[in-house]
Parts: structure tokens; sequence; C-alpha cells
């Protein structure tokens, strides 16, 4: 006796991947999304068309402009990071695209930007018998009159990013463990983080008020915008 069966073949799946913009010389997250998981492992790999564009398969390890991150049977979706390239002054797009066996290509453009840098912790008002405010930098993409998102420094780049903090002499001065109090002091940002340290403890800087009046705190680094944000105003009234 004959028989027969209905067979369907699916269309090939995709990988889609989620573009980002990434600061030049910081690192974002993203991941690409598998169209199917019963693909018996596989390895997908990423490819970036300009070295601008840098590809990391974590948050830990330099970016290049190739990556191949095996996946593991019934998994789907996966993490891997993007690194922007120091030095960017303009908008750099790239196409990233991802191909893996069994799987049609995925391509998504990421855009490297010049990064920007914020200060925070300036209190609005204060006396000149309050205690010191910690202040600190923020680095990531500019939007508006500041940075969001917020991005860590990059692994792989020329290491410590040094921040300058200013502030005109008279009503305040800067302090920091190791040094004089002045008008001017830095501190570091270290690959994996995007803010310099909360405590002068740690390396960290503070402003101390001293006479009634109103200045202000600025933050600068090399290569970095130094967006609206990046100076804050402070009124000292006498205690």
């Amino acid at each position: 006796q004959s028989d027969s069966i209905n067979v369907t073949v699916a269309a090939v799946p995709t990988i889609s991947v989620n573009a980002v913009t990434v600061g030049s010389g910081l690192q974002p997250s993203t991941s690409f999304f598998l169209g199917a998981g019963n693909h018996g492992g596989v390895s997908v790999t990423l490819t970036s068309a300009d070295p601008a564009v840098l590809l990391s398969p974590n948050a830990t390890t330099a970016g290049t402009s190739q990556i191949t991150i095996p996946v593991a049977n019934g998994v789907q979706s996966v993490g891997f990071y993007v690194q922007g390239l120091e030095g960017q002054t303009q908008a750099v797009p790239s196409v990233v695209t991802a191909s893996a066996p069994g799987f049609s290509n995925g391509t998504v453009t990421m855009t490297v930007v010049q990064a920007g840098i914020t200060v925070n912790g300036l209190p609005g008002t204060t006396t000149t018998l309050s205690a010191s405010s910690a202040v600190y930098a923020y680095v990531g993409v500019p939007l508006g009159n500041g940075v969001s998102p917020v991005q860590n420094l990059r692994v792989g780049g020329p290491g410590n990013l040094t921040v300058t903090f200013t502030s005109p002499a008279g009503v305040g001065e800067l302090l920091k463990a190791g040094t004089a109090a002045g008008t001017t002091q830095t501190a570091q940002i270290v690959p994996q983080t995007y803010y310099t340290p909360f405590d002068t403890t740690s390396g960290g800087v503070a402003f101390h008020p001293l006479s009634s009046g109103t200045t202000t705190v600025s933050v600068s680094a090399p290569g970095f915008i130094t967006t609206t944000n990046a100076t804050q105003t402070t009124t000292v009234s006498q205690a």
C-alpha cells in the first residue's frame, strides 16, 4: 500500500543584530538573536566594515574588526560589546554583519560618535560652614545638555582617562587626597567604568566652600566634548 506525508520546509532562519551608538573610546553592550534555536550549536562571526567600530565578545577583551562567538544548541540570544576607536570627532557609521552556517546573514549599522563628559555632585547652594561636596565626572554619548546613555571606558584603549576639574579662585577650592587644595585637580576614569571616584580617599575630587558668592566647577578630558552640563554652578552663603 502506498502512503505519503506532507513536509513543510521553513525559510532559512535569519540573524538579527541590535544597533547601538558608541562614544569614541567607550564600550556599550548589545546582542544578536538567532532565528532558530535547534541549530545543533553554531559559531557566529561578527564583522565590522569600518575599523572605527570594534567588536568584542565580552567587557574585558580589546575589540577587533571581527570576532567569532560559539553558541550552544538551544541558545538564540547572545550578548557582545561594541567599542568606539579613540580620536573620532565626527559620526562614523559601520555596517556590522553577522553570519553562521544554516542562517542568512544579518546586518546592522553601528555608529561611533565623539564622546562627551559632564560633571555631577555640586550642590546648587551651600554655606561657608558646610562639609565639602564630592564632585565627579561621567562620560557617554552626548545628548542635549549632557550625556545619555553613559558608557564605560573601553578595554584595549590607551588606558585611564585623565579628567581635569577646575573652579575659579575665591569662593571655593578643590580638594584631593595627597595634593594641595587649589583651583585645579585631576582624577582618573579607569576602563570598564564611566565615572571618576566618588570620594577623595580613592582619588576623587571635592569642592570646599570658602566665602560667600557664586562660582562654578567644570570638567574636561582630551578628545571629549565638554557638554553644557560639564559646568555646574553653586552659590555659597555666609553661615
